[in-house]
């Protein structure tokens, strides 16, 4: 699943009652090459 070829989305949500709490909701990784833009990491220096 975490592999050089494939890229990672999250899925987050939150709750009504707690607006400033997130929750993982699901994973999609599909191959590079299927995935036209991409961030290539979270935080760039």
């Amino acid at each position: 699943m975490f592999t050089p070829d494939h890229i990672v989305h999250c899925f987050i949500g939150n709750l009504a009652k707690r607006p400033r709490t997130f929750m993982l909701l699901g994973l999609f990784y599909p191959r590079r090459g299927a995935v036209e833009h991409y961030q290539e990491e979270l935080f760039s220096l």
